[in-house]
């Protein structure tokens, strides 16, 4: 018993022997490729890891594309009219000013000269965004007064007139008797005017005709700005004759797989 109380398990000194190895050798194979290439993968690593620590990438091209137009126009005005670092972080007054000044150097598409709210909405966010990534929530970091007063920015250009809600175009909804028609006139043009290559006038009326019938977006079938290879192939649509009994002849069925849809590109 007086034994029993004087034992301290802290005392135990287990030697790796002793010790469970079940298991350790798990993952040998890959750490042996690791100590293989320790070198190359410490510089391949320090390179990659500054691009991601330090670049915002995340995004569809035509996102990376806006985000780093409003980066630039934001850097250039910070430096310029403000006249202030663009290392340093920026406080709400900054970002309002941005705001107003902005309609006075872009240049809008409508024959009103307004600008639609929403887009620059978007532009603030994907400012605020890149700018959390650049300086860290420690540095930037916007309380509710703030966002209040950059919605009050907000209020004051619509009040103006600098800014508006109206859509820019009016939405239709494509029928099929519509894309019958374009797709006539595509093919009459061709014929009457001449193509300089009927795969791709072929190709032109096949886009409009599953864009339709498959209730997609054009960038689900059609290559997009910014992409390469994302966009639906031949190997992508399966055609399948099948015997109809009653008439005796034959249905042309059609499977199309849909790879690049939004979010999956």
């Amino acid at each position: 018993m007086e034994d029993g109380l004087l034992f301290n398990s802290s005392d135990m000194d287990l030697s790796d022997a002793e010790q469970d190895s079940t298991y350790k050798s798990l993952g040998q194979q890959s750490l042996g490729k690791m100590m293989n290439n320790h070198f190359e993968l410490r510089k391949s690593t320090k390179i990659a890891a500054k691009k991601v620590m330090n670049t915002l990438v995340i995004g569809a091209p035509s996102t990376l594309k806006n985000r780093n137009r409003w980066m630039n126009l934001w850097d250039a005005f910070v430096a310029n009219v403000l006249q202030k670092p663009t290392t340093e972080p920026p406080v709400a007054e900054d970002l309002c000013r941005f705001l107003l000044a902005a309609p006075e150097f872009l240049t809008s598409m409508r024959t009103s000269g307004q600008f639609s709210h929403q887009y620059f909405k978007n532009a603030m966010v994907s400012l605020l965004e890149t700018l959390s990534f650049r300086f860290g929530q420690d540095r930037f970091n916007l309380d509710k007064r703030a966002r209040l007063q950059i919605e009050n920015t907000f209020s004051t250009l619509r009040k103006k007139g600098a800014l508006t809600k109206e859509p820019m175009r009016e939405k239709k909804w494509i029928s099929d008797l519509a894309t019958f028609r374009l797709v006539c006139a595509l093919m009459s043009d061709a014929l009457v005017n001449g193509t300089a290559s009927w795969d791709k006038t072929i190709a032109q009326a096949l886009s409009i005709t599953i864009q339709t019938a498959l209730i997609t977006r054009g960038g689900d079938v059609m290559l997009t700005s910014g992409y390469t290879v994302e966009y639906m192939k031949y190997q992508d649509v399966v055609l399948t004759l099948v015997p109809r009994a009653q008439t005796g002849d034959e249905q042309l069925t059609a499977y199309f797989i849909i790879k690049h849809a939004k979010e999956f590109k």
